[in-house]
């Protein structure tokens, strides 16, 4: 049963990469391609090679930022978790695309982690909650600090920013927005490909140690050649229903204002996955940025029921995930 559940574990976790990937480009593409920085074409092309870059930058750091936070008993009960929480995320995951609504990975495998830990312990199979308790602990502070911080910063930066070139010409600031545009989005894949990469990294260490299958950091980075075409093949996909959402039904944003709001979550990516070492959703971080940046306009730009909407879906992601998960658990636990 443990080869069963590993390989099952093994080809959940591919279509976890492919459809997380698929489900998050637009939080770095959408911007620059409503705004007409880059073509739909060159923007996921261009995001799918930094997601590569960021994956194997994440080989070499991850020692030193790991996401030790999350965590499984090592034992077949733990390869069931996973299995469950995998299956959870990727219904999640195709759920949220449909709605056309951004949500957090991240949060999914948490939400999913947790659920299946409570009906492990529900049913006997693991005694050690404190796991989960863990895992609460140190998400639903960036889950409502995030959002809240790339707000504020996206609504404050406009203020300066627009003094500074008030004697440019749109023209001009147009030009040299799109030019931060098609950075910033190379940045943002980058940082999503890097902290991403941990969390698929982290989630491989788990499979092998519940299989009590030895291993290297030669097998890690064997392992990056199937997880990086994943990603390719995820991004390449493009997101569109959700970079609708992003783009237009949400807020309608100029470059100018697009650009702060993209260098923002860019900046806010990077601070708290490097710096603090929190699990932060960069799809929460792009979409309050550009919230944020779009109020701050002299007409109004932002769609409130649209916005409400996806906060919704954000507030409902754990509790989903984790009833999910929990459910699919109890099912699989007879061959546990």
């Amino acid at each position: 049963m443990t080869v069963t559940l590993f390989g099952a574990c093994c080809a959940l976790l591919m279509a976890f990469a492919a459809l997380a990937s698929f489900h998050d480009v637009p939080n770095a593409v959408a911007v620059p391609v409503r705004t007409r920085a880059v073509t739909a074409r060159i923007g996921v092309s261009l995001s799918a090679l930094f997601n590569v870059l960021g994956l194997l930058l994440s080989m070499i750091t991850l020692p030193l930022v790991g996401d030790r936070w999350l965590q499984i008993p090592h034992s077949q009960v733990g390869l069931g978790i996973l299995a469950a929480t995998l299956l959870t995320v990727i219904a999640w995951e195709a759920i949220t695309w449909w709605w056309g609504m951004p949500s957090s990975a991240t949060h999914a495998l948490v939400g999913g982690l947790l659920g299946a830990l409570w009906a492990a312990s529900a049913v006997d199979l693991t005694e050690d909650m404190s796991l989960a308790w863990t895992m609460l602990g140190v998400v639903w502070l960036p889950l409502l600090l995030g959002p809240v911080l790339a707000f504020g910063i996206g609504w404050l930066a406009v203020v300066p920013l627009v003094r500074i070139f008030r004697y440019a010409s749109p023209q001009t600031v147009n030009r040299r927005a799109r030019y931060a545009l098609t950075l910033a989005l190379s940045c943002l894949s980058l940082a999503h490909g890097l902290f991403f990469g941990h969390r698929l990294l982290v989630v491989v260490a788990m499979m092998f140690l519940g299989a009590g299958i030895g291993f290297d950091a030669g097998t890690l980075w064997l392992l990056c050649i199937p997880l990086a075409a994943c990603l390719v093949l995820g991004t390449l996909g493009g997101g569109w229903r959700i970079g609708y959402t992003l783009g237009s039904r949400m807020v309608k944003v100029d470059p100018f204002r697009g650009a702060i709001a993209q260098i923002t979550t860019t900046l806010l990516a990077f601070g708290t996955g490097a710096v603090t070492h929190e699990p932060h959703s960069a799809s929460q971080l792009a979409a309050s940025a550009m919230l944020g940046a779009g109020s701050n306009q002299r007409f109004n730009a932002v769609r409130v029921l649209t916005a409400l909407r996806i906060v919704g879906t954000w507030l409902l992601t754990i509790p989903a995930c984790a009833v999910g998960a929990a459910v699919f658990l109890l099912a699989l636990s007879p061959l546990l």
